[in-house]
């Protein structure tokens, strides 16, 4: 051991005061050294790391983090991190570029920045600031311009640091040195004279190239916006007398009703009591508003404020003085309030600008399915806009009445209706309008929304464990089975990476636990549509060694033959179906995955498992029971509700919804359809002529390229397959394609080539079935 410095003198002094004992052990010497020397209990080495700031040059930077980066272990990507966040910003954010991966890497990028900097600076001059004269410090001049006073001011801070210098003698000698005229503006003749006669502007010297003036001005201007200042025009009118930061602003689609076609507005209906008021959520609005009738209506009281200017987005300006304050109304079901100024809008009654969505804090907004997320109170408030609706017809009298009321703004299709006298002549050929009920009639619409209001709970994600119910998922291993343990996979870095973080989101939503199972399965990622992940469970060896049910499965020919006569149907998706059924308390265990870093188990039903579909089944047959081919059809997680008649569909609706909200089952509102006059379901468009294929797996099959292995040819079969039905004499056009996935059959041939085309040629133009009448 070399000791040199304090520690030699500690070393020595230490060891004086052993000579009258025993020479001390090794370990006491190292402990005594290491409480003199070494980290004291005060030390934070990782604080000090972690607070560590660039304040000098990166060299001088790196250094004092190596010293404290020694003195912790940190991770890799920990320690870079760490390293950037303590460059000075004008660095870091161009050293961040390119995502270094150690902390010698971003030491060098931040060299190169920094040296980059410095030349920039130098270019633009900002290391020679100049001063007129030695023990200048005050006479530098600034302007401040105030462009809506045009007022000018004199400010004598300097805009950069000067050089300080030593006091002279005596005053009578500074005195000397300063400019005794003060500064003097030259005219245009004296400039041009000047000028003329090749002299400096300033010093009166001969003007030549490289000429330094001995007398060099500095002047700053800056601009002074002072909106407290007095307005030089007290004549104007009340508009332009109003403070410019008061002005409020409207969109022109909450003053006309206008909106683009393609895109559309978040609108609901309000209640105020039993009083309905339509309401327009408005992010291009500053403020609330609400209409005059509406406070007239209403019977609300207002009171006067200051003048409040209004500018529309086209430009004009309206002035409101009246304030409805603390308004209270309700939006489906939720109690809100707000102060509203008074305006005559034309799109709505009621405006709801920035002023209240401002106070709403994080807001999940889907516009294209017009539903508003956000937290009120520690609950989770869900606000869906009404659907834009599509072609109304109208009648005459009603025409005229909304013809006699001004300022209104309407789209409109007119078509001439012509009286055939001949009824064996042809008739006018009017093109037909699909649409969905909501869209055909304002009163479905209306209806259908007070309905789902009444059940938005359904439609709430839930961060509770699904209740216990008697069919809650076991899983019966063949006798003698030992635990199934797996190893897991290796996977690249990067799903790592996805691996965990999945397995975070669910930990956090507690349909999982760690777990110290003799059990094992692997994960594999499945890249889904979007590009993101899906984490599956490997199951197939507990697959093979658990006993197969034998619920019957329902056949999709069999379910579409019950919809005959129906005209309205509902299409209900259940929110990631498997995981809202428990798990046996006791099988738990046999769910068990294994990622690269952890073990954990299921407490609902995972997907994957062998009698999962039929556990599902059984549970959505058993609530639906006394309504199943009556109104409503079950296939797994997918619902259809079909009625005959509105009314009776409304009936339905609320009976489905009234048994979903018993049995505590959520429902993922993004994936359903309500009330509609034809909808896809199962792979097949249905509506009340009958069913036929669904258009987009129609276009799939006839973009197939001719298959090239046995996976290929089982994809194109399978596909094809699912629409037998709609192909005449299937089997024997088929017959060359599914020889060839017998056994070391597959040669593709010309025969096979003409089934094939055979195929698509015959799913071009598929047919329309009939449904069937059993009664």
């Amino acid at each position: 051991m070399n000791l040199e410095g304090k520690a030699l003198q500690w070393h020595q002094i230490f060891m004086r005061s052993r000579l009258t004992r025993e020479i001390p052990a090794w370990e006491e010497y190292i402990r005594e050294l290491s409480s003199r020397f070494g980290d004291s209990l005060y030390d934070d080495p990782m604080g000090e790391l972690k607070s560590l700031k660039q304040s000098g040059t990166v060299q001088e930077y790196h250094d004092l983090f190596e010293e404290l980066l020694n003195r912790v272990e940190l991770p890799e990507d920990y320690a870079t991190s760490c390293f950037m966040s303590g460059l000075k910003p004008e660095i870091q954010l161009s050293v961040r570029m390119f995502m270094p991966k150690n902390v010698q890497h971003p030491r060098t990028l931040a060299k190169i920045v920094e040296a980059k900097v410095l030349v920039q600076q130098k270019g633009k001059g900002l290391s020679k600031p100049f001063t007129s004269y030695p023990g200048h410090t005050s006479n530098s001049a600034s302007f401040h311009a105030n462009p809506s006073g045009h007022k000018w001011k004199v400010d004598s801070k300097p805009l950069l640091p000067l050089p300080t210098f030593p006091a002279l003698p005596s005053n009578e000698k500074q005195k000397e040195l300063v400019v005794k005229k003060p500064f003097k503006r030259l005219s245009r003749a004296e400039m041009d004279e000047k000028r003329a006669r090749g002299l400096c502007f300033w010093c009166d010297e001969r003007f030549t190239a490289g000429h330094r003036c001995g007398n060099q001005q500095f002047h700053r201007l800056e601009v002074w916006d002072d909106m407290s200042g007095e307005e030089e025009n007290e004549s104007g009118s009340e508009e332009d007398t109003l403070d410019e930061g008061q002005l409020a602003h409207i969109s022109l689609n909450a003053m006309t009703n206008m909106s683009v076609p393609n895109f559309r507005t978040m609108r609901v209906t309000g209640h105020v009591g039993r009083q309905p008021v339509n309401i327009f959520i408005d992010c291009g609005s500053s403020h609330n508003f609400i209409h005059p009738k509406v406070v007239q209506k209403l019977g609300l009281t207002t009171q006067r404020v200051d003048p409040l200017v209004v500018e529309v987005a086209d430009r004009n300006k309206l002035t409101t003085q009246d304030l409805c304050k603390d308004f209270t109304w309700k939006m489906q079901k939720q109690e809100f309030k707000a102060d509203l100024l008074m305006l005559p809008v034309g799109g709505c009654e009621l405006v709801l600008g920035m002023q209240w969505l401002t106070t709403l804090g994080d807001v999940k907004w889907n516009f294209g399915e017009l539903r508003m997320e956000f937290m009120q109170a520690g609950h989770k408030v869900v606000l869906r806009g009404i659907k834009q609706q599509g072609l109304q017809l109208i009648r005459q009298n009603k025409m005229q009445k909304l013809l006699q009321k001004p300022e209104q703004i309407a789209e409109a299709q007119l078509c001439l209706i012509r009286v055939v006298q001949d009824p064996t002549s042809e008739p006018l050929s009017l093109r037909t309008i699909s649409t969905d009920i909501s869209k055909h009639q304002v009163r479905h619409s209306v209806e259908l929304e007070h309905l789902l209001d009444e059940y938005s709970d359904l439609f709430h994600e839930s961060n509770n464990l699904p209740p216990e119910r008697s069919y809650d998922h076991k899983i019966t291993l063949k006798e003698g089975t030992a635990p199934i343990n797996v190893r897991p996979y290796r996977y690249p870095v990067f799903q790592k990476c996805e691996i965990e973080r999945l397995v975070a989101e669910m930990l956090a939503c507690g349909i999982i636990r760690t777990s110290s199972s003799p059990f094992s399965s692997p994960v594999v990622l499945v890249k889904k549509k979007d590009g993101s992940w899906r984490m599956c469970v490997d199951y197939r060896q507990l697959n093979n060694a658990t006993i197969k049910d034998k619920f019957p499965i329902p056949l999709i020919e069999e379910l579409l033959d019950e919809l005959y006569g129906a005209k309205f149907f509902t299409k209900l998706d259940l929110r990631s179906g498997y995981h809202q059924i428990r798990m046996k308390a006791e099988d738990v265990e046999k769910t068990a995955f294994r990622t690269h870093d952890g073990h954990y188990e299921f407490l609902v039903m995972p997907f994957g498992l062998t009698n999962a579909p039929s556990t599902f089944q059984s549970l959505m047959n058993d609530i639906f029971r006394p309504f199943l081919r009556k109104f409503i059809l079950v296939f797994f997680d997918d619902i259809l509700i079909y009625s005959v008649e509105w009314e009776e569909h409304l009936q339905h609706l609320n009976i489905v919804f009234g048994l979903l909200r018993q049995h505590s089952l959520k429902v993922n509102e993004s994936k359903c359809a309500f009330a509609q006059q034809q909808i896809d379901y199962l792979g097949h468009v249905i509506d009340a002529n009958g069913v036929e294929a669904d258009p987009q797996k129609i276009s799939a099959i006839m973009n197939w390229p001719i298959p090239r292995t046995i996976k290929e040819l089982r994809g194109f079969l399978g596909l094809t397959g699912y629409y037998r039905r709609f192909i005449r004499n299937y089997g024997k056009i088929a017959k060359p394609l599914t020889d060839l996935l017998k056994k070391n059959q597959f040669k593709w041939r010309e025969g096979a080539t003409l089934a094939f085309k055979h195929l698509q040629e015959a799913m071009s133009k598929p047919p329309v079935l009939a449904l069937p009448d059993f009664t």
